[in-house]
């Protein structure tokens, strides 16, 4: 759920935002993220939004 909407959505949040917007506890988008630094960078509190490296991970999730 949390990897599908930083794919889908059409602006990056930051990942408070998106716990708040998925209705998350506070710390759960970098807990769960915290083994996909080769394919998305989660900043840490404050510090910008979830970005995903590869532009073309989008396409190979949406195309699938």
């Amino acid at each position: 759920m949390v990897l599908g909407t930083v794919v889908l959505l059409f602006d990056r949040l930051e990942p408070d935002c998106l716990e708040e917007l998925l209705g998350l506890e506070q710390g759960t988008v970098r807990w769960l993220l915290r083994g996909l630094h080769s394919i998305a960078v989660v900043p840490d509190r404050g510090m910008g939004p979830i970005r995903l490296m590869h532009p073309s991970f989008h396409d190979f999730l949406i195309r699938q």
